[in-house]
């Protein structure tokens, strides 16, 4: 109560402040300060708009030289990558002629190396030829005609002129394609032959034209020696001689550069318009032209002018106010005082060393043992704090807290810091935080005086251990949960691999159509469970923020039909209607994460089937949009249900992991409770989001859009019809390839998984040996030769990273370099990054998946062992 009535007390004195009262204390001259800082306001104005017309305008001089001077690098780098090539071109024909190299072999090679260059991309170019013997060689098979005589060309009078030295021949306009080209040439050993070098100028046009994005209202230009325009902003003055011509600013900005050939800057009109340009030399007498529109300059000016006048008006605005609340001021002073008093409350001992003199002043001190020990300081204030700080009781901090009071030490530790701070055990077991800052150095930087400060802690020290406690046992939590999903995932994948891989070969072997849908019953139960292992798998890495997007080309109607096949059969269980809404525009082919972007529709539409007991599910997929480039397209997907909505209180629930929406309602209902969480954090790795409305009773609908690249525009028509026709193609199994001379190796101590591994690539007509061992894997590789070892991760007595590294350490095993590929059940984050660092060239997880498997083999035998044309009926 007291504190208000104090605080109201402050209010009513400032109120009563009035301007007589201010006028008495400040004087008639400091009200004179108000027109004296306009006026200088205003000389500042003028002075200023001065200042900012000459900055503006060397402003836009140097970003028209910092644009040329970039794109003149590019160039240089771009025409150096072609003058190299040819370099390297002519060392080699020189040495031909000086070894006497059979006739055909100076052609072969120009042959082989325009082959080179038309599939690099460093540099545009038609090829290399040369003038030999008197002979018109030419790289890219071109066939001139017997009456061509390249003695008389350009290319080979300035390059035997050049006396050995690469010359660049003045570009020209290429009649049949319309690019501009320039030939670069060099005179050989013999000082008769000549070897040349067609370049393309278009990638000069593409620097030109992204630098000149960066400024939108500048003229960029490339000109070669002979004042023909190589690339410009505006494509149509592309080929004109601005020797000749001089009807653009550019033409009139080139001739005045020539006037002055050095590197830099000059204003010029042009019309009724001024112009800045900014001039940077290349090599062979180039050179890049940056033009910018001086007036561009004023519109900023006229800004900062105006700006500057309201400034004036506010500041003399602000003037006045301080004026009239300058009594504020002072209690905020005042308050400003008694705070930092009672903040100064915190510290146990405040005290300032010298150590010039070696002498401690005390500011404030609770503890009397230090107290005593300042007024005992006569110019020995080091040995006194030493012997004070030596009286602290036993404790691991005790030699840290003695040193780092060494005033003899602390120039040299506090040189390149003005703060230091520790913590230790102090008496009472208390814990006490000691800091050092520097309030003062000599002119050479050595520290004169010092602030040295005490804190007791102790509480502070009790929360953070108990913080840290806590934090440790989440760390150990997340361990422990880290190591039961690997073990969760190895127990489990490893009889679901044995499942999934026996069904597979009833799969294939079986004709009878019984067998076969029990078999696929068999698969979807199983890839049901294995979905419920991923789920919980995919929400580690989501966690540990090690889940990746792979994208890859894949076909529209392939990814949609195989992902309403696999909901199709859950939706005729229940005996649902299944609207299926394709887009016709669709493009065929995109590129994008398919696995991901179906696992995030699978969830979706196995929510909708799961919450829908009559009634529809509608999947619908729309072009929405393509980028203006046609290489990107926005797809939009929306799946609608008829089932039991979502009631608002529980759309927090949604994606929250581990939860399920109205549980007692919907407990047969199987699931994890992760799908719909999981969607969420891919659709946000994928730069989209989840939208969702519903309404109780009634039904919901869920829909994203994902931008994906175009690879084939071509749209994919009647889905339907796509769809019956990939039916026909998809119904017996097909190996990928044949090859029947590679061999490979199998070890894993599980027996059932040797025969599923050994299954599966039956018809590949693969040689495999098995080992049920790592012993006897070892050996294995020591007699035969294998073209890729498969080996198990946790294996008894020797696991298999063990075994890979005494076979890849045994340089006397002829399998100490072949790729080896490791066969896992442990697929949590990271599994990937581990396998790779110690040793494996590629893994697979259980349980295998079949044409995993075979695209990896695939991968990685050598070319010369596969057959794709395997046996009829395979």
């Amino acid at each position: 109560m007291k504190e208000k009535n104090s605080k109201n007390k402050i209010i009513s004195e400032e109120s009563r402040v009035s301007f007589w009262d201010l006028f008495r204390v400040y004087g008639f001259k400091r009200f004179l300060i108000f027109p004296v800082i306009a006026l200088v306001f205003i000389a500042i104005i003028i002075v200023y708009h001065s200042l900012l017309m000459t900055y503006a305008r060397r402003n836009i001089r140097e970003n028209g030289e910092h644009n040329a001077r970039r794109s003149s690098t590019e160039i240089e780098m771009y025409l150096t990558s072609g003058k190299d090539t040819l370099e390297e071109a002519a060392y080699t024909l020189d040495r031909m002629i000086i070894e006497g190299a059979p006739e055909g072999e100076d052609l072969n090679y120009l042959t082989r190396e325009t082959e080179i260059l038309e599939s690099t991309t460093f540099i545009d170019t038609t090829g290399l030829y040369a003038f030999m013997h008197g002979v018109y060689h030419d790289g890219s098979g071109w066939d001139p005609g017997p009456d061509f005589d390249a003695s008389d060309r350009p290319w080979y009078t300035e390059a035997i002129a050049g006396n050995g030295e690469i010359v660049l021949v003045n570009p020209y306009l290429d009649m049949y394609s319309g690019k501009m080209v320039m030939t670069i040439a060099k005179s050989l050993t013999d000082g008769e032959s000549v070897v040349a070098l067609d370049v393309m100028l278009g990638k000069i046009q593409e620097i030109i034209e992204a630098h000149s994005k960066e400024y939108g209202n500048s003229i960029n230009m490339v000109i070669s020696g002979n004042g023909m325009v190589v690339a410009h902003t505006d494509i149509s003055e592309i080929g004109k001689n601005y020797l000749e011509e001089s009807d653009s600013p550019g033409a009139e900005a080139y001739k005045i550069a020539l006037r002055d050939v050095s590197d830099g800057g000059f204003d010029f009109d042009y019309g009724d318009t001024s112009y800045t340009a900014s001039v940077v030399q290349i090599s062979n007498g180039w050179v890049d032209i940056s033009i910018a529109d001086s007036e561009t300059v004023y519109t900023p000016a006229k800004r900062m002018v105006l700006f500057s006048v309201l400034t004036i008006l506010i500041t003399l605005v602000v003037f006045t106010l301080i004026m009239f609340y300058s009594g504020k001021k002072d209690l905020k002073t005042k308050r400003l005082e008694s705070l930092l008093k009672s903040s100064a409350d915190i510290y146990m001992s405040l005290c300032e060393f010298d150590l010039q003199n070696n002498t401690v002043t005390e500011v404030k001190n609770v503890n009397p043992a230090i107290s005593n020990a300042v007024k005992m300081v006569d110019h020995n204030a080091n040995e006194v704090f030493k012997n004070v700080m030596s009286m602290l009781p036993d404790s691991p901090t005790k030699k840290m807290a003695v040193d780092f009071t060494d005033l003899d030490t602390l120039d040299e530790r506090m040189k390149d810091t003005d703060t230091a701070t520790i913590e230790y055990y102090s008496f009472g077991g208390n814990w006490v935080r000691a800091r050092l800052i520097v309030s003062e150095r000599t002119a050479e930087g050595k520290v004169a005086h010092v602030l040295w400060m005490l804190e007791n802690i102790t509480k502070e020290k009790e929360e953070r251990d108990s913080l840290i406690d806590l934090s440790e046992r989440a760390v150990a939590a997340s361990e422990a949960k880290s190591a039961f999903l690997s073990n969760m995932s190895h127990e489990i994948r490893t009889p679901i691999n044995a499942i999934l891989g026996m069904n597979e070969m009833i799969l294939r072997e079986s004709d009878d159509d019984t067998i076969r849908g029990y078999s696929n019953t068999i698969k979807s139960a199983g890839n049901s469970l294995l979905g419920l292992i991923n789920d919980i798998l995919d929400f580690s890495k989501i966690e540990s923020g090690k889940m990746e997007l792979v994208p890859a080309e894949y076909d529209t109607v392939t990814m949609l039909n195989d992902l309403i096949n696999i909901i199709r059969v859950r939706m005729d269980e229940k005996g649902l209607e299944f609207r299926i809404d394709i887009d016709p525009e669709l493009p065929k082919g995109l590129f994008g994460d398919e696995g991901r972007l179906k696992q995030i529709l699978t969830n979706i539409l196995t929510n909708a089937v799961k919450y829908t007991e009559k009634g529809s599910v509608t999947f619908k997929v729309t072009l929405d949009k393509v980028a203006s480039d046609d290489k990107r397209a926005m797809i939009a997907f929306s799946v609608k249900d008829t089932g039991i909505g979502i009631r608002k209180e529980d759309m927090g629930k949604l994606f929250t992991e581990f939860e399920r929406i109205d549980v007692k309602k919907n407990r047969k209902i199987e699931g994890t409770g992760l799908g719909m969480a999981i969607s969420k954090n891919l659709l946000e790795m994928m730069g989209s989001h989840l939208h969702v409305a519903s309404e109780y009773g009634k039904g919901s609908e869920f829909s994203f859009a994902v931008s994906q690249e175009i690879i084939n525009g071509k749209p994919i028509g009647d889905f339907k019809n796509e769809s019956d026709s990939l039916a026909g193609k998809q119904q017996y199994y097909v190996p990928q390839f044949n090859a029947p001379d590679a061999r490979v190796l199998m070890i894993d101590d599980v027996r059932i998984n040797l025969v599923v591994f050994k299954g599966l690539l039956k018809k590949t007509g693969i040689k495999i040996d098995t080992a049920g061992s790592a012993k006897n894997g070892i050996e294995l590789t020591r007699i035969n030769k294998y073209d890729i070892l498969f080996i198990d991760h946790l294996m008894p007595e020797m696991d298999g990273i063990e075994t890979l590294s005494v076979i890849k350490g045994d340089e006397n095993n002829i399998n100490h370099e072949t790729v080896s590929i490791c066969l896992t059940a442990n697929a949590i984050s990271g599994a990937r990054e581990f396998y790779m660092e110690n040793g494996f060239d590629d893994y697979l997880t259980k349980p295998i998946n079949p044409q995993q498997l075979e695209k990896m083999i695939f991968k990685y035998l050598p070319e010369t062992l596969i057959k794709k044309d395997h046996p009829e009926g395979s």
